[in-house]
C-alpha cells in the first residue's frame, strides 16, 4: 500500500506537464476486493487501483458512440432472427421455449417432489405459472418465472418429521415448538436478522444459492466443487439451531471485557489480560468471581454472519455436553453489539494451565512420562472425540483436532477445546423415510495434522477426526511431534499425504497401538474405525499391556508390525528398524 501511495505522488506531479493530459491522485484512487489467504476463501481485503484520467476530445465519443450503435444493431438481428426460428430460450429453466412451443410443466415433477420445497410453495409456482401459460407473451412468463423465485425465497425449506417428540424438520414447526420456552435465545434463523440467513448454518452456502440451484439445476445433488456434491434435501436437524441461554450472558461477561478494553488502550503490547490469538478470534484470561477464567471473543474485523454462525455453533454443541467429563465445558455467552469498537460474539469457560502440545513438546517434562500415563491420555482425547460424534442429532466434526486442542486440568486430565471450526453433519430421508447420513463439502484446509480428504477439498464425515487422532496417538509417543517434521515441507505433505505417504511408527508403540493407528490412517473414510471402536480399543491396550504401566516412554521397545503396503514411507526414514 504505501509503495502504491509512493507512485501516486510521483503521478501527481504529471499534472503540471506541458501536456497536462493525464495525472493520477489519492483522490482517484478506486478499490477493489481481493481474496486474503483466509483458509476458508471467503474473507476480503480490500486493495487500491490507481487509475488514470485522460482529457478526452469530441473524437472520442463519436467514436465511443459509432461503436455501440454498431454492437446494438448487431444483437438485435440476431435476437430478431433467433426469434422468427423458434429457438430463443430463457436462460432459466422453468421457462422455454422450443419451436414455438411453450415447456412450464417440465420443471412442476422435480419441484414438487422435491422434499424441500412445501406444498404451499408448490401450489403458488403452480397457480403462477399456469397463469402464465395461457398468455404468449414472453415478458408476462419470464416476470411470471422471477415472481416465482421470489416467492420461493420466503419459503424456509427443511424436510419435516418428528422424532422422540422434537420436530427435526421445518423451521416453523421448530420455532412454534420453542417459541413460548424462556430458556432459549434464539431458534436460528428466526430470531436473527435477515442477513444471517445469507449462510446455511454450517457457514458453506447461502440459502438463496441454494434455491438458485435447485430451481434451475436438474440434477438432484448440488455440485460444490470438483470433488463434492451434495443432495439438494441435505440439512441440518432442527433441533441443532436452538441455542439456550445460559447462566452467565452479557451482564456479566461486558463488564469483563471493558477491564480487558482498558487494559489495551494502556499497554497495549504489554496487556496482562492478553493469552494468545487464532485467526477468528482472540484469547483473553481474566477472573470471574474468584475464578480464572478464558474470554474467546470474534475478532472485530470478522464480525460477519458466517463468523457470528461458528461461535453460535460452538455454544450449541457444548449445550449438549454439559454432562460430559471431557470437554472444556461454556460458563456463557454474549453477542456482543455490531456498534463495539473492539470486540465481537465472546464464549466464557473456565481457563487452564496447559495444553497437550506444551506437555509433550517439553524435554524434560516428556522424559518422566510413563506408558500408564500416555496410554491414559490417549483414553481421555478418544472420550471427548466420542461425546461430541454422538451428541443427539450428531455427529459433530472436529475438523481441527491437533495435541493443542486438548486441555490438561490440575490433575492431568484432557479435555477436548476449540469446536469454532467444526461442522454439524447433514441429513435427509429417502423417499422410504430411510435417514441417510450426508458428507459435509467445504474447502482446502492447511496443516501437517489433517487428513487425505481436507487437502483434496473431498467430501468430509467425522471419520476425518479419526484419521486426525491417529496422528495425535502416533504424536503421544514421538516427543509430542508433528507429522512429517524435518521430513517434508510444510506444502509438500499435502502432496505427500494424499499420495499414500504416512509417519514412521516409534518402538514405543505396542503392536496393537501401531495396527490401530494403521487403520485410522486408511486413505478411504469407510474404512477407518468409528470414535467408539477406537475408544474400546485402546480400553483393551490398558489391560493387555498394564505390566508396561510404570516404565517410561524412552524405556519402552515393542517390535514393529509390517507395514500395510497402501502406505509409503519417505526415505528419509527408511532403516534396518522398520520392516
Amino acid at each position: 500500500m504505501i509503495g502504491l501511495l509512493e507512485k501516486a505522488k510521483n503521478f501527481k506531479s504529471m499534472k503540471d506537464s506541458k501536456e497536462g493530459s493525464a495525472f493520477l491522485s489519492v483522490e482517484n484512487v478506486k478499490y477493489q476486493p481481493v481474496p486474503s489467504p483466509d483458509l476458508d476463501g471467503e474473507s476480503i481485503i480490500e486493495e487500491p487501483i490507481f487509475r488514470y484520467r485522460r482529457r478526452r476530445s469530441i473524437f472520442d465519443f463519436i467514436n465511443i458512440n459509432a461503436v455501440c450503435v454498431i454492437w446494438a444493431v448487431i444483437i438485435l438481428m440476431l435476437v430478431f432472427a433467433m426469434y422468427e426460428d423458434g429457438t430463443l430460450k430463457l436462460t432459466n429453466e422453468a421457462i422455454k421455449v422450443t419451436n414455438g412451443k411453450n415447456i412450464l410443466h417440465e420443471m412442476k415433477k422435480p419441484v414438487h417432489s422435491h422434499p424441500l420445497i412445501s406444498i404451499k410453495g408448490f401450489k403458488q409456482k403452480s397457480t403462477i405459472l399456469d397463469e402464465a401459460e395461457n398468455d404468449n407473451s414472453l415478458r408476462l412468463k419470464h416476470d411470471a418465472e422471477k415472481k416465482v423465485f421470489d416467492e420461493t425465497k420466503k419459503i424456509t425449506p427443511f424436510p419435516a418429521k418428528v422424532e422422540n417428540g422434537l420436530p427435526l424438520g421445518e423451521y416453523n414447526e421448530t420455532y412454534q415448538f420453542y417459541q413460548n420456552d424462556p430458556s432459549i435465545e434464539f431458534v436460528y434463523p428466526y430470531a436473527w436478522p435477515p442477513w444471517s440467513k445469507k449462510y446455511n448454518f454450517n457457514g458453506l452456502y447461502s440459502n438463496e444459492t441454494l434455491i438458485k440451484e435447485m430451481w434451475d439445476g436438474e440434477s438432484e445433488y448440488i455440485r460444490f466443487n470438483s470433488k463434492c456434491s451434495y443432495h439438494k434435501s441435505c440439512l441440518i436437524p432442527a433441533p441443532l439451531h436452538v441455542l439456550r441461554k445460559t447462566d452467565v450472558g452479557c451482564e456479566q461477561i461486558m463488564p469483563l471485557l471493558e477491564t480487558i478494553r482498558d487494559c489495551i488502550n494502556e499497554d497495549a503490547d504489554d496487556c496482562e489480560h492478553y493469552l494468545n490469538n487464532g485467526y477468528w478470534r482472540d484469547v483473553f484470561q481474566i477472573e470471574f468471581k474468584g475464578k480464572p477464567v478464558v474470554l474467546k471473543t470474534l475478532k472485530k474485523e470478522h464480525v460477519k454472519p458466517r463468523e457470528i454462525l461458528r461461535q453460535a455453533r460452538e455454544s450449541i454443541l457444548l449445550g449438549f455436553l454439559e454432562e460430559s467429563e471431557y470437554t472444556v465445558r461454556e460458563m456463557g455467552h454474549c453477542n456482543v453489539s455490531d456498534s463495539d469498537p473492539n470486540f465481537g460474539h465472546t464464549l466464557m469457560t473456565l481457563r487452564y494451565s496447559s495444553n497437550m502440545a506444551e506437555h509433550l513438546r517439553d524435554p524434560e517434562n516428556y522424559k518422566t512420562l510413563t506408558f500408564d500415563t500416555l496410554l491414559t491420555y490417549a483414553i481421555e482425547m478418544t472420550e471427548g472425540l466420542n461425546d461430541i460424534h454422538n451428541i443427539p442429532h450428531g455427529p459433530y466434526i472436529h475438523f481441527d483436532l491437533q495435541p493443542r486442542q486438548f486441555m490438561l486440568d490440575e490433575n492431568n486430565h484432557v479435555l477436548i477445546n476449540d469446536f469454532n471450526r467444526g461442522k454439524f453433519i447433514p441429513i435427509r430421508y429417502d423417499d422410504k423415510g430411510n435417514l441417510i447420513q450426508c458428507p459435509v463439502c467445504t474447502f482446502s484446509n492447511k496443516g501437517p495434522w489433517r487428513s487425505p480428504e481436507e487437502y483434496a477439498k473431498g467430501k468430509i464425515t467425522e471419520k476425518l477426526d479419526i484419521y486426525t487422532m491417529g496422528n495425535i496417538y502416533w504424536s503421544l509417543f514421538n516427543e509430542g511431534r508433528k507429522p512429517f517434521e524435518k521430513i517434508f515441507k510444510r506444502k509438500e505433505i499435502y502432496e505427500k499425504v494424499r499420495a499414500g505417504y504416512r509417519p514412521k511408527m516409534s518402538q514405543s508403540m505396542p503392536p496393537q497401538l501401531q495396527k490401530l493407528i494403521y487403520e485410522t490412517w486408511k486413505h478411504d473414510p469407510k474404512q477407518r474405525p468409528t470414535s467408539q471402536k477406537v475408544l474400546s480399543q485402546l480400553k483393551d491396550m490398558k489391560e493387555k499391556y498394564a505390566k508396561y504401566n510404570d516404565l517410561k516412554v524412552y524405556d519402552l521397545k515393542f517390535h514393529l508390525i509390517k507395514r500395510p503396503d497402501e502406505f509409503k514411507l519417505p526415505l528419509e526414514e527408511i532403516d534396518s528398524t522398520q520392516n
